[in-house]
């Protein structure tokens, strides 16, 4: 995992809590379960530490709304599962054109 070593210990240990059981979920789809590996891979220490608050249920309907933030730092990267299981990481970044720049969004399907 990313982050200093007293992040990374109290990431650890954030993550272990939210993930544990499935996040909380009896029944998982494929797509689902989908979700749910893709969140667990995420070795951010901020990511861990931001979220702490939130049960893994609503970590996974972030994910299915589009909403689920997985990069900070001015422009953020949210990433989007769809029905069939295509996860989707979206950002907007700056793009110097040699006339000041511009914002273009930018996204890649991670999975």
């Amino acid at each position: 995992m990313k982050g200093t070593e007293k992040q990374v210990e109290w990431a650890e240990d954030i993550k272990a809590k939210i993930t544990a059981n499935n996040f909380g979920m009896e029944t998982i789809t494929k797509v689902g379960q989908k979700a749910i590996d893709y969140i667990s891979s995420i070795d951010d220490a901020k990511f861990w530490i931001d979220n702490r608050d939130k049960l893994g249920v609503h970590l996974l309907q972030d994910i299915a709304k589009g909403r689920l933030r997985i990069k900070g730092n001015g422009y953020s990267h949210t990433a989007q599962i769809t029905p069939d299981g295509t996860i989707t990481v979206t950002w907007t970044e700056i793009v110097h054109d040699g006339k000041g720049g511009h914002k273009e969004t930018r996204s890649k399907v991670v999975a």
